[in-house]
């Protein structure tokens, strides 16, 4: 057990410095591009950085969601790297459908990676939602001052 745990943690803390990481970065770059173009942004280009926004942080769950695969992959969990992708999927994703699982010695570990992907997926929703809040709340603080 002491193995699935330090296996978990080690696991846990590299997706959460990821989604750290690359939450910063997206902040960044949202913080510097978006004031500039914000009085000419069209609906089509919101709906583009809303896209662009979501593809990012997709790609920073695949990206989170990999990197447990590699470990199923690295302890022989399964016969090969697809299926250690497909169970990491499932399990980071809570979605279970249980036609494949892990032996015995590392379920703890598929249980928690369930764990992280749902508190990451919240913070993605988190980031998210207050992105689109402050944008909105930016916007219509500006069309005010031009009335």
């Amino acid at each position: 057990m002491l193995q699935e745990i330090v296996a978990s943690t080690t696991l846990m803390s590299a997706s959460v410095a990821v989604h750290a990481g690359g939450s910063m970065v997206i902040f960044t770059w949202l913080e510097r591009v978006v004031p500039e173009r914000l009085e000419r942004m069209s609906k089509l280009h919101n709906l583009a950085l809303l896209i662009s926004l979501f593809l990012v942080i997709l790609a920073l769950h695949v990206i989170e969601i990999t990197l447990w695969a590699f470990f199923y992959d690295y302890v022989d969990c399964f016969d090969d790297f697809k299926t250690s992708l497909y169970y990491s999927f499932t399990a980071y994703t809570t979605t279970g459908f249980g036609d494949v699982v892990l032996p015995r010695q590392w379920q703890l570990v598929g249980a928690i990676e369930g764990c992280v992907g749902i508190l990451l997926f919240g913070w993605s929703t988190a980031f998210t939602w207050a992105f689109i809040h402050q944008f909105l709340t930016e916007r219509h603080r500006r069309s005010r001052q031009g009335e």
